[in-house]
């Protein structure tokens, strides 16, 4: 299986990936900056392998060199991968579930951000993704649980303080309140 190589309606039939409008970022800095709350960025570590291809869909790869299987055998592909044309779709599917069962719900105005309401144990926080970059704008003493319950499903680069983000530097002084 090759990326490129892929029809539509034979080896896929979604493709879609949602990422965060700028807009959408900038306001859940600035509601960082306004309540004092921390910000980090978090990278899912090898996040395509952990999203499943869709059962009804059969995939199939070449081997690798150096991999011999029978003549007319191939590989069955049973995650999603990075290049093929419905694995940001099935990580943004599991994606949204992870974050729902760890007491996230998808905002109905922008499908890349997260809320946690005010009323759980996390308090109000946001997470913005972007295929697998979250920015996490929370509580202090928040932003460990939320990262503890990320850490039961995807191994994470934990990145700390937010000082990067899709290619934007970013400079935060908090004792003065930028």
């Amino acid at each position: 299986m090759q990326g490129f190589f892929q029809r539509k309606g034979l080896h896929y039939d979604k493709t879609y990936a949602p990422v965060a409008f700028a807009t959408s970022l900038r306001v859940a800095l600035k509601m960082g900056v306004e309540l004092d709350y921390a910000m980090h960025v978090v990278d899912l570590k090898a996040a395509y392998l952990t999203a499943d291809i869709e059962p009804h869909i059969t995939m199939f790869l070449n081997p690798p060199p150096g991999v011999h299987v029978k003549p007319g055998y191939g590989l069955r592909l049973i995650r999603a991968l990075y290049g093929s044309m419905q694995g940001a779709q099935r990580l943004d599917v599991l994606k949204h579930s992870v974050l729902e069962r760890i007491g996230f719900k998808r905002m109905l105005s922008e499908t890349s951000v997260y809320f946690s309401p005010t009323s759980t144990k996390i308090g109000l926080a946001l997470i913005v993704t972007n295929v697998d970059d979250f920015c996490i704008v929370a509580r202090d003493a928040a932003m460990p649980e939320i990262k503890r319950r990320l850490r039961t499903v995807w191994k994470i680069v934990d990145q700390g303080p937010l000082k990067w983000l899709l290619n934007l530097r970013i400079h935060r002084d908090r004792p003065a309140g930028i």
